[in-house]
């Protein structure tokens, strides 16, 4: 998706591969307008054990080749269950304990544009939920996370060489905030 910062193959030189699934979806072509629902499992525990991690996502994108222009937008929810909850009990250096399952919003934007000579690439992630855990004054801890990234490419015509730069921003944990995750 877009640059392929929160979502990517994991076969690019910057690409990290984050995690596997089944799923089930459905691609609605539409002149130059794409749109994917998405329902997946990334755990199937058993069945009366309720240990499960479902997500669901709807992801929109406008790609004109004519004009090489490409616009997206994704959408992503992803739940687990209190005993499917795989977040890590260890965080900022202390154990927490379980509260309840973890949901996670993820909201992508991206924009990618050729212009004569150059490429140029914009994504902006935002990831916002809670983690299932508490602190030790029984507060849950949430996510607030954030990224910002661009892609410009150079090439002249008829020229062997390319330049580019990837640059961004993304946010960091702020170890005086003990019930939220950046």
């Amino acid at each position: 998706f877009g640059l392929g910062t929160a979502i990517n193959s994991g076969q690019g030189v910057f690409d990290h591969f984050i995690d596997t699934r089944d799923l089930v979806s459905y691609k609605f072509i539409m002149g130059n307008l794409l749109f994917i629902p998405t329902m997946a499992k990334i755990n199937e525990g058993d069945l009366g054990d309720e240990d499960d991690v479902d997500e669901y996502s709807i992801q929109t994108e406008y790609i004109n080749p004519e004009t090489d222009l490409s616009v997206g937008a994704l959408f992503q929810f992803r739940n687990a269950t209190k005993t499917g909850n795989d977040t890590p009990k260890n965080i900022n250096g202390t154990n927490q304990s379980d509260s309840q399952g973890y949901r996670t919003r993820l909201v992508g934007l991206y924009f990618k544009q050729k212009v004569e000579d150059f490429k140029i690439g914009f994504e902006a992630d935002l990831l916002s939920g809670t983690t299932g855990l508490v602190t030790s004054n029984s507060r849950e801890i949430g996510v607030e996370a954030f990224s910002i990234n661009s892609d410009i490419t150079y090439r002249a015509q008829n020229a062997a060489t390319t330049w580019g730069l990837k640059a961004g921003i993304v946010s960091g944990d702020d170890p005086g905030t003990e019930d939220t995750l950046e």
